[in-house]
């Protein structure tokens, strides 16, 4: 009798130590759902013992948005010379930018970057100006401008929008040089980013010699400055 008694609890005592007691065993399916024996362990993607996946709580904490300049952009460029002050202005501006976003809906760095502009549509009010700008980007075997994210690109906020900044390619003339550039964005309508920014560049690092008119008479200085606003639509 004894013996029967003994082997009963032995019985009883591997079906415990190996879970074949009949119970089903636990499913886990959001975070904070609790192990009775191990306490609270539950999170995205973690496994009751290799059993149970939490598959339900998996969330995606981030997306990326892809955005293109539509509306009111344009880019000018601004020089000097040995007479006045001139400027060429184009609406055409051509690119792409995806900004990774956080769960909160703000974004946070920038995958990827590109813009382009082709140099006939850079204007002034000086169609003299405008050819000799032309011939000296060389306009005819290098119709385009285009700036390549090519480096680190990061989004901070300033506290009224964003400042997105970043490092990479400028190609102008068949001649690229690694720049950074900066733009303060501010949020528009219909889920529009405003940004807006400037960059001094000098004509000789692309090896442009700059345009000179009425005989030398005027000469463009070397140095200009690109100033931008681009509106930013998904």
């Amino acid at each position: 009798m004894l013996s029967k008694i003994f082997n009963y609890l032995i019985v009883l005592l591997v079906t415990f130590m190996t879970g074949n007691s009949g119970s089903a065993a636990p499913v886990f399916d959001q975070p904070g759902d609790t192990d009775t024996v191990t306490g609270i362990y539950r999170s995205a993607g973690d496994t009751d013992n290799g059993t149970h996946i939490n598959s339900q709580a998996v969330e995606t904490v981030t997306s990326v948005r892809s955005y293109s300049p539509a509306g009111d952009s344009y880019i000018r460029v601004r020089g000097t010379s040995t007479l006045h002050d001139w400027e060429m202005l184009s609406d055409n501006v051509k690119g792409e930018i995806h900004l990774i976003i956080g769960g909160n809906g703000i974004p946070g760095d920038v995958e990827d970057l590109v813009f382009s502009l082709e140099k006939t549509t850079l204007r002034s009010n000086q169609s003299g100006l405008d050819r000799r700008a032309y011939d000296a980007l060389d306009a005819g075997r290098h119709p385009e401008i285009t700036f390549r994210m090519n480096g680190p690109g990061m989004v901070r906020d300033n506290g009224e929008g964003y400042i997105i900044s970043a490092r990479g390619d400028l190609t102008v003339a068949g001649e690229t040089k690694r720049i950074n550039v900066e733009a303060i964005c501010v949020n528009g309508n219909d889920s529009r980013l405003i940004c807006t920014g400037s960059r001094t560049l000098r004509m000789s690092d692309f090896s442009i010699d700059p345009p000179v008119m009425m005989l030398g008479a005027l000469r463009t200085g070397d140095e200009v400055t690109v100033d931008y606003r681009i509106e930013l639509s998904q």
